[in-house]
């Protein structure tokens, strides 16, 4: 959530200042993968450590993704009205929030069906024809453009969308993320913390290199003019580090992968003063993600984007109290049970018995 501040933050202080903050824009790049693998990830541990209740774990994500779809889209919407310059034009921007309502509502299903191996070849199969259906479909009127948009995005310029944070290939990045929770999940129960944080250590790693391996051999072809400028400027978009909108698979694995490495070192901070302080403060932005995440768009894409705030060198100082203000905000909204207010319970669990209660194994950890 972090990251998400940052990026935002830096989005609309470029905006209001006309000073660009490149370096920051490449750092933040890690907000949205981090964000979707850690939610496809829970999932995936969900699944091992709440065995005996999933269907309890699928009734909260249904009626979490409804809330998302619904709560999340319309509460979000007015945010953006000044910072999309009108109402519909805010109301026309597909969210991250709204593309984890929808992985979050199929993803049980697909992880109760389908074994982990099968999941992963069918996520590479989703962004691989996602990256393909974006290069080659030409739509011929509004609404197929808007199925295209809604779909897999686009390489130029959105005819009907505002921004779009496209169904496969997110989809496909939170459904191999299922995979490495529920790999998490086994090895923590069978041979404990350490070798389950070294085990997503090694994924992220991997995927990193696997990127930069990808990347090399690239920049070897075009230096050697194997591929021309126009192929060359092809593969970019589809195989691109930096190119989130719509999202290459070269994008996930570099960045991705460099998400896991960060989580996998946190999980292993060793139990100081300011990692418990660290713990505290990010238990609570992530108890209240919903609430946080729409708050932080009022913060920065309303707010910071009115105040017209000239540049300083102090601008840290600005990011710094903005998150301090979320930061309060969240924890007096957690005090008051504001969560109540952003979900929608369509379907209500049937009470647990003792026996299934004292089938689940303990939780005694959290990955982050």
């Amino acid at each position: 959530m972090f990251l998400v501040c940052l990026a935002h933050f830096a989005i609309i202080y470029t905006k209001t200042t006309g000073v660009s903050f490149g370096f920051l824009s490449y750092f933040t790049m890690l907000d949205v993968p981090i964000f979707m693998i850690v939610s496809g990830l829970l999932l995936g541990y969900f699944y091992i450590a709440k065995a005996n209740r999933f269907d309890y774990v699928t009734t909260s994500y249904v009626n979490r993704g409804i809330s998302l779809l619904i709560l999340g889209h319309l509460l979000i919407w007015p945010s953006h009205i000044i910072f999309a310059h009108g109402i519909i034009a805010a109301f026309k921007i597909l969210h991250m929030t709204d593309t984890v309502g929808v992985c979050i509502l199929i993803g049980p299903v697909l992880i109760r069906n389908l074994r982990s191996n099968r999941r992963i070849v069918l996520s590479c199969g989703i962004m691989a024809a996602s990256c393909i259906l974006c290069s080659i479909w030409i739509p011929r009127n509004q609404i197929v453009e808007l199925i295209k948009e809604l779909l897999c995005g686009s390489y130029g310029e959105l005819h009907v969308l505002g921004y779009a944070f496209s169904l496969l290939p997110w989809f496909g990045l939170f459904l191999a993320s299922t995979c490495i929770g529920e790999k998490y999940g086994t090895l923590l129960n069978e041979k404990g913390r350490p070798q389950a944080t070294a085990f997503i250590r090694k994924i992220g790693f991997i995927s990193v290199g696997i990127a930069l391996s990808i990347k090399g051999v690239l920049l070897l072809l075009k230096y050697f003019n194997i591929i021309t400028y126009e192929q060359a400027m092809l593969l970019y978009s589809i195989t691109g580090v930096y190119q989130k909108t719509p999202p290459s698979i070269i994008y996930f694995l570099f960045n991705g992968g460099v998400g896991l490495v960060i989580m996998s070192f946190l999980a292993d901070l060793p139990d100081t003063m300011s990692a418990r302080f660290f713990t505290n403060v990010t238990s609570i932005l992530g108890r209240n993600s919903l609430f946080t995440f729409i708050f932080q768009y009022f913060v920065y894409h309303t707010l910071l984007l009115v105040s017209g705030l000239r540049y300083s060198i102090l601008w840290p100082a600005y990011f710094i109290v903005s998150v301090l203000s979320i930061i309060i905000i969240t924890k007096y909204w957690e005090s008051v049970g504001g969560n109540r207010f952003l979900t929608i319970k369509l379907f209500v669990n049937r009470p647990i018995s003792r026996a299934e209660f004292a089938g689940n194994k303990p939780e005694n950890t959290v990955l982050c």
